[in-house]
């Protein structure tokens, strides 16, 4: 494996989560205050950064370059990985009920369904297959 596609693939692959990371959150200040960002920073440059290094990541990478960066290990899930799903979990559900709480009775169901989603999705990812 040529070393050039490795070294891109790191470079894209830690652009992509830094660029992502960054957007959701100006993007969350931009919905939380209407003109927070937008006054200063054009949040489309950044999705286009987002793309661009998602898409080069996905390009450069093959299974010989997975099985060499592996170094997770799987682990037991813990009450603090609960815990913290939990809390993420209500912050969602507070988030879409805050955008949309004009639809009254309808957005408590909606935000408690979001909730639920969250909590499965994150333990369906972080169970160990055994």
């Amino acid at each position: 494996m040529k070393i050039w596609k490795v070294r891109i693939h790191f470079i894209a692959k830690e652009m992509f989560q830094y660029s992502l990371i960054t957007y959701l959150l100006l993007l969350l200040a931009e919905t939380l205050k209407q003109g927070l960002v937008s006054f200063f920073f054009n949040l489309n440059i950044l999705l286009v950064v987002v793309l661009f290094s998602g898409i080069i990541m996905v390009l450069t990478q093959n299974e010989k370059l997975d099985e060499a960066l592996k170094t997770q290990e799987h682990h037991k899930l813990k009450t603090s990985d609960v815990e913290y799903i939990i809390i993420l979990a209500a912050g969602g559900a507070l988030l879409v009920w805050f955008k949309t709480k004009d639809l009254g009775v309808l957005a408590i169901i909606i935000s408690i369904l979001t909730v639920i989603i969250i909590i499965l999705l994150s333990l369906l990812v972080l169970i160990d297959k055994e």
